[in-house]
């Protein structure tokens, strides 16, 4: 929900509205402002979150629809791509989308609004720690 920041994993039933699904669990509660990404990554369940207002940038590991996530990684982003160290100049403005290669290899598409014309997007292939 929006409003109050609270996930919920449910069970999908396509012949009812997705109010009506079942509750299999609720993590923790995030910012309302935060967006998630969900992704599987050698078919186990990821989830990528980035609160656009703090910079807060986590990846999740749900090893089981009704488990608590597991943290897999975290940090904080910048406010502008220039200010950013490590993560090829990602800020907490990019546009994400998770999309997968022909290998099934899960890959990261960030797209900078505020980037300069050569390094307006970039790409990261998710991989074993």
């Amino acid at each position: 929900k929006r409003e109050t920041g609270e996930l919920r994993v449910c069970a999908a039933d396509v012949h009812l509205p997705a109010e009506r699904w079942p509750v299999l669990s609720t993590p923790a509660a995030f910012s309302k402002t935060a967006k998630h990404w969900a992704f599987t990554f050698n078919e186990h369940l990821f989830v990528i979150a980035i609160d656009r207002e703090t910079g807060s940038l986590q990846v999740f590991h749900v090893p089981d629809p009704s488990a608590p996530w597991s943290p897999a990684f975290e940090t904080t982003l910048p406010e502008r791509p220039a200010e950013a160290e490590g993560l090829q100049g990602l800020s907490r403005a990019a546009k994400l989308c998770v999309v997968y290669a022909p290998d099934k290899s899960p890959h990261v598409v960030a797209v900078e609004p505020e980037g300069s014309s050569d390094a307006g997007a970039s790409v990261f292939r998710i991989a074993d720690p």
